[in-house]
């Protein structure tokens, strides 16, 4: 399944521009999933943007990048699972790198639940390049109900790790 063309656009509107940058840069390689789009989606304020890629040191470069384009307030946060950039009065923005993913289907499927299993991400590098997405088909109907429903992900497991 997909977001609806609706909340695809909302979703796209409300990342940062130098989000949106960084996705059309690296086009079907690098997707922004989870928490940040359900939030979006039901009317509530992100607490952060997740970003996901297949390659550990391309995310790596690629949080280097994001903090040198948001400037000398920005700082980077590191730890096994991710890297974060905090800047001062914007979302902190994590590139998580413990876990990667080749496409969307499977980051979908790591998720642990179904209301935080979608993802976007830009097909191409051309400034009309189409946005895409995909959810997984409990996203919707769970969301509306505001159910947690586990979805028992093949992964591992650990306190702090999800």
């Amino acid at each position: 399944m997909d977001l609806t063309p609706n909340d695809l656009r909302f979703v796209v509107q409300r990342l940062p521009k130098d989000i949106r940058a960084l996705l059309s840069e690296n086009p079907s390689c690098l997707f922004v999933g989870g928490g940040f789009i359900r939030a979006c989606i039901a009317g509530e304020t992100p607490s952060d943007i997740d970003v996901f890629g297949s390659d550990p040191a391309l995310l790596a470069v690629l949080a280097e990048t994001l903090r040198l384009r948001r400037g000398p307030d920005t700082r980077v946060h590191t730890t096994k699972n991710a890297i974060t950039v905090i800047t001062p009065n914007r979302l902190p923005v994590q590139f998580i790198r413990r876990w990667t993913f080749p496409d969307a289907a499977s980051l979908i499927a790591s998720f642990d639940f179904t209301v935080c299993q979608a993802a976007i991400w830009r097909a191409g590098k051309a400034t009309n390049a189409e946005w895409r997405s995909a959810t997984g088909s409990g996203f919707y109907v769970d969301l509306a109900g505001r159910r947690l429903v586990y979805t028992s992900p093949m992964r591992e497991e650990e306190a702090g790790g999800s």
